[in-house]
């Protein structure tokens, strides 16, 4: 099984514009996975139960239920994906390690995004940082737990991980997680108007 980041590209998979040069190709069997994820997952977040169950995992701290806003998001976004991997596997279908990474990221930023207009905390690019890591470490644990994922390569993905945010190269290892950050209120800005559920 390939490593989440033993790809890195700048594509539609990320999220960018798909004027966006590539840096890799993505098969269009990929480019559909990836697709249909972040759109399974989009429905699930904004439907009805389930922005309600993400809002309060966010304002509860997750499951710990310590108030910790980026624990929070990390623990609903470890969820949705772990959801709709499950549901994947169940049709037939092994999602793609890739797909889940930038298609995780994207779903982030849309949880943020609904956090933010409801009022319930406003995040800083670092707090997104953390909640990914969070997340990707909350990931594997689990899914090592269920003997779902290899050990070494999952520690292996988390370290690249780990040094591009300390090199500052974050951005080409997972393209599009600074973009959310670049247009997040800053502190002292008015709150967002909530979104009517």
């Amino acid at each position: 099984m390939p490593g989440l980041l033993d790809r890195k590209r700048n594509t539609n998979i990320s999220g960018q514009d798909s004027n966006v040069e590539e840096t890799a190709n993505v098969s269009p069997e990929e480019q559909a996975q990836y697709n249909a994820f972040v759109e399974n997952g989009a429905e699930v977040i904004y439907s009805e139960g389930g922005q309600k169950s993400i809002l309060d995992s966010i304002a509860g701290g997750g499951q710990g239920g310590d108030g910790n806003p980026v624990e929070g998001l990390a623990n609903a976004l470890v969820m949705l994906v772990m959801r709709l991997e499950d549901s994947a596997e169940q049709a037939g279908t092994k999602m793609s390690g890739d797909v889940m990474l930038h298609g995780g990221s994207e779903l982030l930023e849309l949880m943020v995004e609904m956090a933010e207009e409801a009022g319930i905390h406003t995040f800083d690019d670092s707090e997104i940082e953390s909640a990914l890591y969070l997340a990707l470490d909350t990931y594997r644990a689990t899914r090592q737990q269920q003997g779902k994922l290899p050990e070494e390569q999952l520690q292996a993905d988390f370290e690249e991980v780990q040094r591009a945010e300390q090199a500052g190269q974050l951005e080409e290892v997972i393209p599009g997680i600074g973009e959310y950050a670049k247009r997040a209120p800053k502190p002292g800005d008015a709150p967002p108007q909530g979104r009517s559920a």
